[in-house]
């Protein structure tokens, strides 16, 4: 993931979405009934996610207010006034952001982001093959 975006009112996170590192994004996940939004972008290969914290909305039925900062000191801080509330601070391990999980109806109910373990040190792709498709009876098979 290189980008996050977040529609909140004084309820809370009313939706969100995700922004990938081959141009395309997520479904918006959430209903926005407000034009409150903001928008983080990153690139993974220079920085990353140093801090996640997330507060629910006061009465444990959605999300209230999502805060992500990132090394190179860029943050998002959006949704509803949560002083007083407990944080819910993720375990962002090696801060490349892989994927996200929750629910979402007419607001985004819980998330949950899920990070790589450790960092990778070095990738290599090695063996490549490229098989030419074969017909069947059915279509392509690849």
């Amino acid at each position: 993931m290189t980008g996050v975006e977040v529609y909140s009112s004084s309820g809370g996170v009313e939706a969100i979405q995700f922004f990938y590192s081959d141009g395309t994004n997520s479904r918006q996940l959430g209903e926005p009934n407000e034009e409150t939004k903001q928008r983080i972008d990153w690139d993974p290969s220079v920085d990353s996610i140093s801090q996640v914290k997330m507060w629910v909305n006061g009465n444990g039925k959605r999300l209230g207010r999502v805060y992500i900062r990132t090394k190179s000191g860029k943050e998002l801080d959006q949704g509803k006034d949560t002083s007083g509330q407990d944080v819910f601070e993720t375990n962002i391990s090696s801060g490349i952001l892989l994927g996200a999980f929750g629910s979402s109806g007419d607001y985004v109910d819980d998330l949950g982001l899920l990070f790589l373990k450790s960092k990778i040190d070095k990738l290599t792709v090695s063996d490549v093959k490229f098989v030419s498709p074969q017909s069947t009876e059915h279509g392509v098979l690849f």
